[in-house]
């Protein structure tokens, strides 16, 4: 069984993190609301002020509420490109944190706190970077390395860090948000995606077999969920959903969060999938990587964008991915019950 394109360009840009050093919402995050002005004003093609940030305004106090977690497991497993909190996306610009205002389509910067798989709690912003596993101050501007290692999936949840350190043969650590306790959790190495949900680290291995386990936060309780193929993986509202290549047929199946009422939602899949709305959205490998959906009910799949995508991100009531086609890879946005998708100003570099 060979890997397909979708999965070979994830790992290239998985490779190129490393070499860098570089569903809807969570609970407690606001939904993003939207008027007409504002579409037009977060578009690319819309006149946006540019500054950078400076320590009063990393965070205003109408922006809604803080997180309660750094990112949902649907945006986790996605890579965490962007974050989310209140009214504003957070990106990487270059080597700078990029800041966006989904209401108003401002745009402001933390210069050098720039990294990938993004966490934004409270006052901080938890990345990879070029100095390791960073933490950003959103109110100060104050950048600080947690740890040294190369990090990716990061998690941020009650105080701990939850990460794969591509430094140890893809293995899974997790540290302190202050820095301190920093400890392997487990000796299983090419560990794949690494996701939090409910008081449990979910993961799979690449390569050798693809095996999905589960495990707790500090490691014990190892219990495998399934052997061999499991490529991807999302959890929503107590179940899980897999891209499965083992099982006959193949396809996007869903259980529970122990392995059990195992059902097929459809034998289409891709490499990416997120959940928003009462729709899984996904990927189609089968018709050239467009966006596709089913109901998280079952049912009939719906071609939604005759467009290829990836990276699918949900915040709210909208989507946000890229198109890899599109000679700017600019990251588009699109409310989940429409198939009108919008490019968004997210520059590289703000002035």
């Amino acid at each position: 069984m060979g890997i397909n394109k979708g999965r070979l360009f994830t790992l290239a840009l998985i490779v190129l993190f490393a070499l860098a050093l570089t569903s809807c919402s969570p609970k407690n995050e606001a939904d993003v609301t939207e008027e007409t002005s504002s579409t037009a004003a977060i578009s690319e093609s819309s006149s946006v002020e540019t500054e950078s940030i400076s320590i009063t305004e990393a965070e205003d106090s109408d922006d809604g509420p803080a997180n309660t977690i750094g990112g949902t497991p649907g945006n986790i497993a996605n890579n965490s490109f962007w974050g989310f909190q209140g009214n504003k996306l957070y990106y990487k610009a270059n080597y700078d944190l990029g800041i966006l205002n989904l209401e108003t389509g401002e745009l402001k910067k933390i210069e050098n706190g720039g990294g990938n798989y993004i966490q934004v709690l409270g006052n901080y912003v938890y990345n990879s970077g070029l100095m390791g596993l960073g933490q950003i101050d959103l109110q100060t501007g104050e950048i600080k390395t947690i740890a040294s290692d190369s990090a990716i999936y990061i998690n941020a949840v009650d105080g701990w860090l939850y990460y794969i350190n591509t430094k140890d043969g893809n293995t899974v650590y997790r540290v302190k948000m202050n820095g301190e306790n920093r400890e392997k959790l487990s000796d299983l190495v090419d560990v794949e995606h690494l996701v939090y949900y409910d008081g449990q680290l979910y993961f799979n291995r690449y390569w050798n077999a693809w095996d999905f386990y589960k495990m707790n936060t500090d490691g014990t309780n190892l219990v495998m969920l399934q052997e061999q193929w499991i490529e991807f993986f999302i959890i929503h509202d107590g179940w899980i959903y897999v891209v499965d290549l083992n099982t006959e047929p193949n396809g996007i199946y869903r259980y529970d969060v122990n392995g059990g009422n195992r059902t097929l939602l459809t034998e289409a899949y891709g490499d990416f999938m997120n959940i928003c709305g009462d729709y899984l959205f996904f990927q189609n490998s089968d018709d050239g990587y467009k966006l596709y959906k089913v109901p998280l009910s079952g049912g009939a799949i719906e071609k939604v964008l005759d467009m290829n995508i990836n990276y699918i991100h949900a915040y709210g009531d909208y989507l946000y991915f890229f198109n890899p086609e599109d000679p700017d890879y600019r990251v588009h946005r699109m409310h989940y019950d429409s198939n009108i998708p919008e490019p968004l100003n997210m520059p590289d570099a703000i002035e």
